[in-house]
């Protein structure tokens, strides 16, 4: 009998000292809902991480209602939504996390649960505060702008549309002009005042048409004017640039109080005979927001008409002392310039370029070599090639072939002749008169 009471009661004391595991607190089993406010629930490793994660789930509640005020925006301003609609959460939540209050934390087993709220009307009453500061910020910098066309012009309007870029899903009207009673989008008149400012800008050449010399220096200086076209005033701190393909010459200036800029052509390196050189302002350098507002359309195009240089080569050839009657080396470079470089064969005093060749052909020994019962006569060719410039009288080139060895099984003469021709064959292939190489260096 004892020992039957015995088992049951070892049973109740063994498991009636396990206890029941405590269950959550409903805040978190069951997220609370309240028109007034938005609720986080974070569930971390610390309460930090926990933290994080409830704002974090306001944040996404938050996006929720932003996205879907964002429908019009895409089509009317052109944005990637999806980035943009990013960029406005962060900034809202950056600028209103003091405002989200922790009500309610646990911790079990190592795990961390906070819940958190933000006041729907703290929030946009805030949002609005700071969406109103920043359009008066906006109107005081565009009216500044407005005031007279320069450089300030075009940065303060990108300041204005960059300092309320993240208000765009809500109202930014503003009246304007101030007193008329009228009123628009503080967005949309920045972006069509860059569009009509940019529009005003008028720039004229002194020059409709410059020559050239290819490929020498030739220096070149444009002048440019810039004014308002509604006002007629001069244009200070405009940015200009310039595009000349692939030709030597300064990409950018800048207009002087006067509205005056100047730009230099150094050197042309395109062969084509006529060229345009294209002159913009180039308001878009100096934006960084929203450069695609400010482009300039007007152009100032001028004519550069290029000139092949004016060669002349003077040379000799010379085989064992004698000059050669027919010249085997010379004729042949003055061809391959020709043909392919944009050059005209002159007298020297007339020339750009002074090319002066000199080959000549020596023994070695006045005998030939016995070489299997054969007689072989072995001639060595030097040849030197110097460039000038004829208007500095400065040496831009040189270049030495030498030992170049000439053979014949009948006379020192013909050997000569074979060195020659070696020579004429190794300056061809290794194009050792390459004239865009050497005047472009």
């Amino acid at each position: 009998m004892i020992k039957s009471f015995f088992f049951p009661l070892t049973l109740f004391l063994a498991f009636g000292c396990v206890q029941s595991p405590k269950p959550l607190p409903e805040w978190i089993t069951h997220q609370q809902s309240h028109p007034d406010y938005w609720y986080g629930l974070g569930i971390g490793n610390n309460r930090e991480d926990a933290r994080v994660r409830a704002i974090n789930e306001i944040a996404s509640q938050i996006s929720v209602n932003i996205s879907s005020t964002m429908s019009g925006i895409k089509t009317e301003y052109n944005f990637n939504v999806n980035e943009f609609t990013k960029q406005v959460i962060n900034s809202r939540i950056d600028n209103t996390i003091e405002n989200i209050e922790i009500i309610d934390s646990y911790e079990a087993n190592g795990i961390f649960y906070l819940q958190t709220r933000l006041s729907r009307h703290t929030y946009y009453l805030n949002l609005e505060k700071r969406k109103n500061l920043a359009l008066d910020i906006s109107y005081s910098w565009f009216l500044k702008a407005i005031e007279k066309i320069d450089t300030q012009t075009f940065i303060l309007l990108d300041q204005a549309a960059v300092g309320i870029e993240k208000y765009l899903d809500l109202d930014l009207t503003v009246e304007y002009p101030q007193g008329t009673g009228k009123y628009i989008n503080m967005w949309s008149l920045i972006r069509q005042s860059a569009n009509d400012l940019v529009g005003r800008i008028s720039c004229r050449s002194d020059k409709k048409e410059l020559h050239f010399k290819y490929g020498i220096p030739d220096t070149k200086t444009i002048s440019v004017h810039c004014t308002d076209n509604l006002t007629g005033d001069f244009l200070k701190g405009i940015p200009l640039k310039m595009e000349f393909r692939e030709n030597v010459y300064s990409k950018s200036a800048r207009t002087n109080i006067d509205g005056y800029a100047s730009m230099l052509i150094e050197r042309i390196l395109n062969k084509e005979t006529q060229q345009i050189i294209s002159i913009t302002p180039d308001i878009q350098s100096i934006i960084s927001g929203y450069p695609e507002w400010f482009y300039a359309t007007d152009i100032v195009n001028i004519t550069a008409m290029v000139e092949g240089l004016k060669i002349s080569v003077i040379g000799t050839e010379k085989n064992l002392d004698t000059k050669v009657k027919i010249q085997l080396v010379i004729p042949i470079l003055k061809e391959s310039l020709i043909s392919n470089y944009l050059v005209k064969v002159v007298d020297a005093p007339e020339s750009d370029i002074l090319i002066l060749i000199n080959i000549e052909t020596l023994l070695r020994s006045d005998k030939p070599e016995l070489i299997s019962n054969m007689k072989i006569y072995q001639v060595y060719g030097n040849a030197s090639i110097t460039v000038y410039e004829t208007k500095t009288d400065r040496e831009i080139y040189q270049n030495v072939l030498s030992s170049v060895k000439g053979v014949s099984y009948t006379s020192f003469e013909d050997a000569g002749i074979d060195a020659l021709h070696k020579i004429r064959k190794k300056m061809v292939k290794d194009n050792i008169l390459n004239l865009e190489d050497i005047i472009l260096n």
